[in-house]
């Protein structure tokens, strides 16, 4: 299973505890990297409350990824 599909089934469907171990296991700077390509895709999965939430999460904890 690739990055991007792990990355984009964690923000939707994965508790807080799965998102933990992902920024643990990928890192914050490269989950930050994966979203950002996602979410600026014309066509995204993530859902737009999720894209609300992680774009305010990632632009305090990772704001050099998100600009």
């Amino acid at each position: 299973m690739s990055d991007e599909v792990l990355v984009e089934f964690i923000l939707n469907y994965g508790s807080w505890e799965a998102f933990s171990d992902l920024l643990k296991t990928l890192g914050t700077p490269k989950v930050a990297k994966i979203f950002k390509i996602q979410k600026a895709k014309k066509r995204t999965n993530l859902l737009p409350e999720i894209i609300y939430f992680f774009n305010l999460f990632f632009k305090k904890h990772a704001p050099e990824y998100i600009k």
